[in-house]
């Protein structure tokens, strides 16, 4: 029996040593590794310099704002709002971001930052739109993956009464993470979540995003419509494998 209870006192004692050790983030399949609040990261370069840094962030007196320590000293304050957290991609010595992602009244938001002059700069804000969020979706070959999903009622394509996504809808939009820059490498997003649709109504569709012509495909009611892409409120969609581009208000859509 003694020696049952000094294995188990070993073990507990071995717990709690662990618990107070300083944490090591995984990073996940989508190439970022996520920073949480009021935890210690240790093996990670977050500054660019090729070498591994302590970092920290935890809440200000400020209300909304985090303070940032790095390598055991206070660096700054940055804006959080209500609550966030920093995803790390690092895409090699001289190219390592922050991206913060945080809560806003109503929805989230995020920015990213770059180490440089001795601070956290804010690069990018990202593309904005007042219906919709932003979060990192991957980091892969200095491309960063953003995407915005719709809430109910905020699409005029989607009757509110025939809003019933299993999944958002989402646009996905392509940065380049480079020389200190987020750059934004085209304005058309890719469909993402429940993109498959039925028609509730018939239209015609162009096969210019500028819909200048009716030489689209036909869609009627009822038929099986894949979105594709979007641009400027225009939506590319696809039926019986043809694509076509069309105003997304004048169009009617159930999730299926």
């Amino acid at each position: 029996m003694n020696v049952k209870k000094k294995i188990l006192a070993v073990l507990m004692m071995a717990i709690m040593v662990f618990g107070l050790l300083p944490v090591s983030a995984q990073a996940a399949d989508n190439g970022m590794v996520k920073l949480s609040k009021n935890t210690t990261y240790t093996k990670y370069d977050v500054t660019g310099n090729g070498k591994k840094d302590t970092f920290k962030f935890m809440d200000d007196k400020t209300r909304g704002d985090v303070r940032i320590y790095l390598n055991g000293k206070y660096v700054q304050k940055i804006f959080m709002a209500r609550g966030g957290w920093f995803y790390l991609c690092n895409g090699g010595k001289n190219n390592v971001y922050l991206i913060k992602h945080y809560f806003q009244y109503g929805g989230t938001s995020s920015a990213a930052y770059k180490y440089q002059s001795n601070k956290f700069e804010e690069i990018s804000t990202f593309k904005e739109e007042i219906t919709s969020d932003t979060s990192p979706l991957k980091f892969s070959g200095n491309i960063l993956y953003m995407k915005k999903y719709e809430r109910k009622g905020t699409m005029p394509m989607f009757p509110e009464k025939e809003f019933n996504f299993p999944t958002p809808i989402t646009w996905i939009y392509k940065y380049t993470l480079k020389n200190g820059k987020a750059t934004l490498m085209s304005d058309y997003a890719t469909i993402g979540g429940s993109k498959t649709c039925e028609a509730l109504n018939s239209f015609s569709t162009s096969k210019s995003v500028k819909l200048t012509d009716q030489n689209g495909p036909r869609v009627k009611r009822n038929d099986t419509v894949i979105l594709k892409k979007w641009y400027n409120n225009c939506v590319q969609i696809s039926v019986n494998g043809k694509t076509g581009w069309v105003d997304s208000s004048k169009i009617r859509l159930r999730t299926k």
